[in-house]
């Protein structure tokens, strides 16, 4: 029974601070790697991680057993994404190495998540993570703080929300609006959480590394297109809620919602067709999936209209504009056609991709 020692980096550290590429098979090379990553970073615990698995193979090997140790890596961008690639990494190190188990090691609970990706070809013999020790200390405390403040993870998901609390906060007491700060801290927080249970902070951080990229890149189109649309979206903002004014309770929510809808969704359009916009000047090509996302968000925001439309009805028992009701219904289904007719053409073996490149 051949057993391997594997080590998983699922932000792939290795590969973006010590530059390793990764598999990396074999006790040298993994050493080696160490090394590489604690020149380049020497206080990231994956260091620690790739040496906890060579010393648990050499265990193995004093034993006598028959053993091997790998580290395997993913992606910075950790989800979908890094576990993709984690997998295969690993199904590189199962054809290079044939074990019978595995004996994992990591250096957190996340890098935990690729389990299933593991125990799907092997078994799982043990895990074991890797907690590296610090002084009890106030200067350790105060050094650890400060550190956190330079990683990007604990800035994203920690230091941004406390950031803008505290900006909400301040500026409302400033205004002597208690009231209002706590409201708005509370919507901020809400927001928030409300993103990353949908997971949406990627696809936002995307958006956000995306008009930093065309800013870099000089692509001043997509990127005109991000601010108008931010700017479309605060004035719906205020729109909404100064239509909203003398209104109460659920009244004032649905008012909100109804000034603010169309700006929210064209703020959504000047960005889609900006970067098709973009997209087309860089590479002459007009993408079918382009022209699909567009019709469906115009079909979603037909369909939340009709919804505007007859909630007063079942809600407050006022009268519904029947006309505006079967117009918003058909707008939006003719949408729906539009981008189902586009995703067939796209999938037909008849039509050729050079057909929407021109």
């Amino acid at each position: 029974m051949k057993t391997l020692v594997l080590c998983v980096d699922r932000d792939d550290d290795i590969g973006r601070k010590g530059n390793v590429t990764s598999p990396v098979i074999g006790r040298k090379e993994n050493l080696r790697a160490a090394l590489a990553l604690g020149l380049a970073d020497p206080e990231d615990s994956d260091t620690n991680s790739i040496l906890a698995a060579v010393k648990v193979y050499d265990e193995l090997i004093e034993e006598g057993q028959d053993a091997e140790v790998a580290t395997i890596s993913g992606d910075k961008d950790v989800g979908r994404t890094s576990d993709k690639i984690v997998a295969q990494q690993y199904a590189t190190v199962h054809r290079e190495v044939q074990h019978d188990g595995v004996i994992l090691v990591t250096d957190g609970a996340e890098d935990e998540f690729i389990l299933p990706i593991i125990s799907s070809r092997a078994k799982v013999i043990s895990m074991r993570r890797v907690i590296v020790q610090q002084e009890k200390d106030i200067e350790s405390l105060i050094y650890t703080i400060v550190q956190g403040f330079q990683n990007e993870k604990i800035l994203r998901k920690v230091i941004l929300p406390m950031a803008l609390a505290m900006i909400i906060f301040g500026a409302f007491i400033f205004l002597d609006r208690w009231l209002w700060a706590f409201g708005g801290i509370l919507t901020m927080l809400g927001a928030y959480l409300l993103i990353h249970s949908l997971q949406l902070d990627k696809p936002l951080l995307r958006v956000l590394d995306d008009f930093k990229g065309a800013l870099e890149n000089r692509r001043y189109v997509a990127a005109a297109s991000a601010v108008v649309s931010i700017i479309i979206f605060a004035v719906g903002v205020y729109w909404g809620w100064n239509s909203a004014g003398g209104y109460e309770g659920l009244k004032y929510a649905y008012e909100w919602t109804k000034g603010s809808l169309v700006f929210v969704f064209a703020a959504i359009l000047v960005y889609l067709l900006g970067l098709a916009a973009d997209r087309y000047l860089r590479n002459r090509k007009l993408l079918p999936s382009t022209f699909i996302i567009t019709f469906m968000v115009v079909a979603i925001y037909f369909l939340l209209m009709v919804v505007v439309q007859i909630l007063p009805y079942f809600a407050w028992d006022d009268g519904v504009e029947v006309t505006q009701v079967l117009l918003y219904s058909g707008l939006g289904f003719a949408s729906f056609i539009v981008a189902m007719l586009i995703l067939a053409a796209k999938s037909s073996p008849s039509r050729s991709s050079g057909a929407w490149r021109r």
